[in-house]
Formats: structure tokens, sequence, C-alpha cells
């Protein structure tokens, strides 16, 4: 965020305006709620069923993009 260059680097975006731009784009809107685990079925589901597997998010949405994004660009997946 502080440099050009290290977003660059780190994102392969040109700078942290286009980051956030991006961010923002991708960015949840309210009300909604992204569910890695209810799998693909066809069998209804109360709106109020939530799987919780695995450990709690504690990063920020915008950091956890960040993290995609550096894990993307530096080949390490």
């Amino acid at each position: 965020m502080l440099s050009d260059s290290g977003i660059r680097f780190y994102t392969g975006l040109p700078d942290y305006n286009t980051f956030a731009a991006l961010y923002n784009f991708l960015r949840p809107r309210s009300g909604f709620q992204l569910n890695y685990y209810n799998g693909y079925t066809n069998a209804p589901k109360h709106p109020s069923y939530v799987v919780s597997r695995g450990r709690p998010r504690n990063l920020n949405e915008i950091d956890e993009l960040f993290l995609t994004m550096n894990r993307l660009r530096l080949g390490s997946c």
C-alpha cells in the first residue's frame, strides 16, 4: 500500500488505487455471506443454516484479497 512498486510486485496491478478499485468491485454486498462448505445440492435449506468448518476468519476481506493475489502472482499455490 505504501509503494506502487510493492503493489506491482506482489499483485501484478499497477498501483494501490487499482487494487482498491478491484476490491470495491469484488467486495460482497451487505446481506451476502459466502459459504464454502454448503456443497452442491438441490435440497432446500433454511436461510439461517450455516455450516462452520475450519478455523474462523481473522483477516479483513481486503487482506484476504491481497494474499490471494499475492499467491497467484508469485505462483505459491
